[in-house]
């Protein structure tokens, strides 16, 4: 995120830095090709240069993304093995089996897999005017799902669940134009996108959104937990 940050001051010739009491604020464009309601943010550091705040501003001055930083780490200590693929993959694999629980019946044995949200995740661009209005957790026979209503000028829902996990390559059929979201592939229709990330499955649908607004808010999901104020 802090090298999005710095290529977005960077890229703006009229960016500019301010004193405050309590530190500095850098102000500069931003750059959302699928979000053209974001124009503008403003980075806040304290009297060291610590980042503590970063507000994303649309073209009517009003906030609409906020990210708060509690503490850096500017030297982490990350080996190259960290981000080795198959290491991630066979990490994922294990949990996976230790969440298995075996069930037997009359002397035949059946594999059932915890599906547990561990956190409902929110959208970071949600429309002007347009709030959480109810979240509802309800139990199914795969597992948990969470659906997220957000009423206003743009009504919209998302739906959540824990992806089904297979032992084997399987063909879905999906209905929709393919859509890259981040590192995941997404089926786009006309009102609506559905996706796989981070072994949750996402449904996002609304007559209300255009389509750069239903990208906008797959996008923003990202693989960020935060945390929504309701109405």
């Amino acid at each position: 995120m802090l090298q999005n940050l710095v290529e977005d001051v960077k890229g703006d010739s009229k960016a500019s830095l301010e004193k405050t009491d309590n530190g500095y604020i850098i102000k500069s464009t931003v750059n959302y090709p699928n979000n053209e309601d974001l124009s503008y943010q403003k980075i806040y550091f304290d009297d060291k240069m610590n980042i503590n705040k970063v507000e994303v501003y649309n073209s009517e001055d009003i906030v609409k993304i906020k990210v708060t930083f509690k503490s850096v780490d500017l030297k982490a200590k990350l080996d190259e093995d960290d981000f080795l693929l198959d290491d991630l993959i066979d990490t994922e694999i294990n949990n996976e089996e230790n969440n298995t629980e075996g069930e037997c019946n009359e002397g035949t044995c059946e594999d059932k897999t915890s599906a547990t949200l561990d956190s409902i995740i929110y959208p970071l661009y949600i429309p002007s005017n347009t709030h959480l209005s109810s979240s509802e957790n309800i139990e199914t026979e795969t597992g948990e799902r969470v659906i997220l209503t957000f009423s206003g000028e743009k009504n919209f829902v998302i739906v959540e669940e824990v992806a089904s996990a297979s032992n084997e390559f399987e063909v879905i059929p999906v209905f929709g134009d393919p859509l890259m979201l981040n590192e995941s592939v997404g089926a786009l229709s006309s009102n609506s996108i559905s996706w796989h990330a981070n072994n949750i499955s996402y449904y996002l649908v609304s007559s209300d959104l255009s389509t750069n607004e239903l990208i906008s808010v797959a996008e923003s999901l990202g693989n960020t937990k935060t945390v929504v104020s309701t109405k």
